[in-house]
């Protein structure tokens, strides 16, 4: 197994690539992150941060959203200290558009996790909206805007 200090740098090369919004390329560096860990490429042995990028990587770069998603699952399994993890795995529930899994998988991070505040971002952009208070005018009515404020107000809901 090579060492800690070069699977760290290639990891970082990675992160800095997919955060860019070059997936190709971040790909490619955590493939060989996983790949120093064993030649057999045995996932038992990988840290879960570094398997849950090469997930979501490989589900986003490459559209293997099956694999990418069983990565990140293998990955939750073994890193929920780690609120990344739970951000990855839920990128990879937006790619599959199972906007209700990645909400779930959001709000369980969050309440492992309660200051991160990209797990709220991410669980706030994919949550369902509840529906109109007054059904019969638009949603960004002032009406409805006011009434859905008060009623949150009042009964800690946006509905009736």
């Amino acid at each position: 197994m090579q060492s800690e200090i070069e699977q760290m740098q290639q990891f970082r090369l990675g992160y800095r690539l997919y955060h860019q919004g070059d997936f190709e390329g971040a790909l490619q560096y955590f493939r060989r992150v996983i790949e120093m860990n064993d030649t057999h490429f045995n996932i038992q042995n990988v840290d879960p941060l570094y398997l849950s990028y090469y997930g979501v990587a490989l589900a986003i770069a490459k559209k293997d959203t099956r694999n990418g998603k069983k990565l990140c699952e293998k990955a939750m399994r073994n890193g929920v200290s780690n609120p990344e993890v739970f951000l990855n795995l839920g990128r990879v529930y937006e790619e599959l558009r199972d906007f209700r899994k990645a909400a779930e998988t959001y709000r369980r991070g969050y309440r492992i996790h309660k200051k991160n505040d990209v797990l709220l971002e991410s669980l706030q952009r994919v949550s369902p909206r509840g529906r109109s208070i007054i059904p019969f005018l638009p949603r960004d009515s002032f009406v409805n805007k006011y009434m859905g404020k008060l009623i949150k107000r009042i009964f800690g809901r946006s509905s009736l």
